[in-house]
């Protein structure tokens, strides 16, 4: 799918916001646009100032349906890290968990996660894929 505007990227996060999607997978390079999606994501549920959680590593937003858990996983090392934070215990919790940087926690992240991987292109074009982890290879 491609996406020509902020507009456009903002009713897509809509749309999968509204879909029961426990965990999403943002894969894409850095500037491509992940926490630009993941604001909209949040406004869709009636959460208003996400910003990138890249130094805390998770942001919690309660929302309707549970809370919402932002992670951004960029300047995590390894699993190691992540066990220490108790990131496995977030699985467990009723909500919503969107994961910028996901690479390095994929042996803790269950395979029913759903992945949006965001690529820029040229004039701000992005290119959009989304589905199942395997769709991905990872």
């Amino acid at each position: 799918m491609l996406i020509h505007s902020i507009e456009e990227l903002n009713n897509y996060a809509k749309e999968l916001a509204e879909k029961q999607i426990p965990i999403l997978l943002l894969i894409g390079d850095l500037g491509a646009g992940k926490t630009t999606f993941t604001k909209a994501y949040g406004a869709a549920l009636g959460i208003e100032g996400i910003k990138s959680p890249t130094f805390s590593i998770v942001e919690e937003h309660p929302f309707e349906g549970g809370t919402f858990y932002h992670m951004d996983l960029y300047r995590i090392e390894d699993e190691e890290e992540l066990l220490a934070l108790g990131f496995e215990e977030y699985f467990e919790k009723p909500g919503k968990i969107v994961i910028e940087w996901p690479q390095v926690g994929l042996e803790l992240i269950p395979q029913e996660a759903l992945c949006l991987e965001i690529k820029e292109g040229e004039e701000n074009i992005r290119r959009l894929r989304f589905g199942r982890r395997k769709d991905f290879g990872i």
